[in-house]
């Protein structure tokens, strides 16, 4: 499915697909509530969880945002196991097909 498309599409959900630090695509979730998450797909990280306006995940300020090396903080997504390399998903851009 293309970006533009996606955005469109799922916007009246509480789902938004839009640009975040480093140009990387991110879905941001926001709930009736007002709490609001923030996931990368590269990497299919979640970086950012607010409750009340204020952020339950680290993210380190020194995180490289440039889609070759995995994100530091928030929660990553280890696929297929922890190890030496994290995982191959950390340095992969997840696709958005089915959402």
């Amino acid at each position: 499915m293309a970006f533009a498309s996606l955005k469109k599409e799922t916007s009246s959900l509480g789902v938004r697909v839009t640009e975040g630090e480093g140009k990387l695509p991110k879905v941001v979730l926001t709930s009736p509530h007002g709490s609001e998450a923030e996931l990368y797909l590269f990497g299919g990280c979640l970086m950012s969880w607010k409750v009340s306006n204020k952020d339950l995940l680290f993210v380190r300020p020194d995180a490289v945002f440039n889609g070759q090396k995995p994100i530091s903080g928030g929660v990553p997504h280890c696929f297929p196991q922890f190890g030496a390399t994290l995982g191959l998903a950390q340095c992969s851009s997840m696709d958005s097909q089915g959402m």
